[in-house]
């Protein structure tokens, strides 16, 4: 058969069409591009190419879909966190209201200065007027050692302004309210920290050492060392109350 000798160099299916009438003759030079008219001739229809263009459209707008939802993300995390700045804000004070803060300390401090001149000027009028020869104040009954000892320096009867500890989780504070309000010291303590404390302008570090309150300044006095806190006492009560004013 013509159709499948081996000394004829054409294409099979070129042959093949060739053999049925559908593509060129024996001698003809060979059509190639009528891939259809070769693919019917051998019995099946031509593939249909997809578009590549198509795929990759699909893929983009995936990608744009994926940008997008992670956008709404970002954008709801901004919100939470531009909330909780503003919450946190709220709550830091102002640098005026610190200010005006303390210059209302400044002016009770100063209240509580004159009114403590005041009632020393009334305790003074009424032992001019009849308590000569009274005997000298007695501490309060079971008052401790060491205000029994503050009474004997000249200061008892209960202070001119009852100490309140500001904190009474702390121990020291707690000692310290018990003791002072057994004296009538003139002088007002003011806690800085825990153990650290404002005897008018002294500066004074507080602790319990051996169930006993002791007290420790930087300026000199019992040599940089713990000391008693009614000796403490004793030794400054009369000079904060020259630089105030105040009787002794």
């Amino acid at each position: 058969c013509d159709l499948f000798r081996r000394d004829d160099s054409r294409p099979l299916a070129v042959m093949a069409a060739s053999h049925r009438g559908l593509g060129p003759t024996r001698g003809q030079p060979p059509v190639y591009g009528d891939a259809a008219a070769i693919s019917a001739a051998m019995g099946r229809a031509a593939p249909v190419m997809t578009q590549p263009g198509a795929q990759v459209d699909d893929d983009l707008h995936r990608e744009v879909d994926q940008l997008r939802a992670e956008l709404t993300r970002r954008d709801e995390v901004i919100d939470h966190l531009e909330v909780e700045l503003r919450r946190v804000s709220s709550m830091i004070p102002r640098d005026g209201e610190v200010v005006a803060l303390r210059e209302e300390c400044e002016v009770k401090d100063s209240r509580i200065q004159e009114l403590t001149r005041e009632v020393q000027k009334l305790r003074r009028a009424a032992a001019t007027r009849g308590t000569a020869g009274a005997q000298s104040p007695r501490s309060p009954r079971g008052a401790s050692p060491q205000a029994s000892r503050v009474a004997r320096a000249g200061i008892a009867d209960g202070p001119v302004a009852r100490y309140h500890a500001a904190n009474q989780a702390d121990p020291i504070d707690v000692r310290l309210e018990e003791f002072y309000n057994s004296t009538s010291s003139a002088i007002h303590f003011q806690r800085i920290n825990k153990g650290l404390y404002r005897f008018g302008s002294t500066e004074v570090e507080v602790e319990i050492i051996n169930q006993k309150l002791m007290a420790r300044t930087e300026n000199g006095w019992n040599r940089g060392k713990f000391g008693p806190i009614d000796k403490f006492m004793a030794a400054h009560e009369p000079s904060e109350r020259s630089r105030l004013g105040i009787p002794g």
